[in-house]
C-alpha cells in the first residue's frame, strides 16, 4: 500500500452539515488554501489505494504525473459514484495529470498558451462573482477540452477555460488556469476557489 503523507488544514466559505474531507494531490506546493471553514484538506504525494472515504478530490497537474492508469480509473469511478473532482492545468509543462484524465474521457488534451488575464463567466456558471461577469483567468492559461458532454463555466478568448462534466452521479471540473490560486494571487481569487470547491462537494 502506498505511503500517504497527510497534512490537515481547515477551510472554505461553504456551510456543510458535517465536516467534508478533500484530498489534494499533484503540484499543490505553490497554492494557498483558505482556513475559514469546516472542510479538511488532506495532502498526499500519490493517489491512495482507496479514495472513496473522501468527499472530493482536487488535482493540480505537474511536470511529471503522479497517476498511473489504474489511478485514472479510480478517479473516474470516484466521480461516477457521486463525488466531485477538480482537475487543474497550466501551460506546459504543468498538464500531465490533466491530460491523462481528459484523454481518457474525451480523447483530447489542454492546448494553447494564453496571456489574456480576464475570463468571462457563462450564464448560470458554478463560479459566483457578484461584482462582475469576469474573473481573473490565471497567469499562463490553457484551453480545456470542449464537446457536447461538457458545460463551459468560463471562457477565455472564445476558448473554454473552465468546464464541468457530469458523470454518473458526480462531477469533474476542468480548469486551465490554476495559477490564479498561487499564494501571491490567492487573496483576490479566493471566491473563485470557494465556488469551485463547493461545486465538487456534492451535498
Amino acid at each position: 500500500m502506498r505511503c500517504l503523507f497527510v497534512f490537515l488544514l481547515i477551510h472554505s466559505t461553504a456551510v456543510f452539515s458535517q465536516t467534508k474531507n478533500v484530498l489534494i494531490i499533484g503540484n499543490y506546493t505553490p497554492i494557498c488554501f483558505p482556513s475559514d471553514s469546516i472542510v479538511r484538506f488532506h495532502f498526499a504525494q500519490n493517489l491512495p489505494d482507496s479514495i472513496q472515504k473522501y468527499d472530493g478530490l482536487m488535482l493540480f497537474s505537474g511536470v511529471v504525473s503522479q497517476l498511473c492508469s489504474s489511478d485514472v480509473d479510480s478517479i473516474i469511478d470516484f466521480a461516477s459514484k457521486g463525488k466531485g473532482v477538480y482537475c487543474g492545468a497550466e501551460n506546459q509543462p504543468f498538464q500531465e495529470e490533466f491530460n491523462q484524465l481528459s484523454n481518457r474521457l474525451f480523447a483530447q488534451e489542454a492546448w494553447g498558451n494564453f496571456t489574456t488575464d480576464e475570463a468571462t463567466l457563462s450564464e448560470k456558471s458554478i463560479i459566483q462573482n457578484a461584482e462582475s461577469k469576469h474573473i481573473y483567468a490565471g497567469e499562463t492559461t490553457v484551453a480545456v477540452p470542449f464537446n457536447s458532454k461538457v458545460k463551459v463555466e468560463a471562457w477565455l478568448e472564445n476558448q473554454p477555460l473552465i468546464t464541468s462534466y457530469q458523470i454518473g452521479k458526480g462531477i469533474i471540473v476542468f480548469d486551465g488556469g490554476y495559477s490564479r490560486f498561487y499564494c501571491e494571487r490567492f487573496a483576490s481569487n479566493q471566491h473563485i476557489f470557494n465556488s469551485l470547491l463547493q461545486s465538487i462537494l456534492i451535498k
